[in-house]
């Protein structure tokens, strides 16, 4: 496959994966954690936003090139 029709490829795969949502799942998870006191984030996070979509999410925020680094 030429460079250039694997970059659009790779671009449209991106977009396919775009998390949908964002709001809704930010307030779930930020809600689960309020409430979880000491409980892991397995316990607390992935039932109400499972792993690979926070896995999706991260990759979706990175590829934007909006990427904060560190705190």
């Amino acid at each position: 496959m030429p460079a250039p029709r694997c970059r659009v490829t790779n671009e449209l795969i991106r977009e396919f994966k775009r998390v949908t949502g964002k709001e809704n799942l930010l307030f779930r998870v930020a809600e689960a954690t309020v409430d979880a006191g000491d409980k892991l984030v397995r316990d607390t996070v992935y039932p109400v936003a499972p792993q690979a979509m926070l896995r999706d999410l991260v990759a979706e925020f990175k590829s934007s090139g909006r990427h904060i680094s560190g705190q």
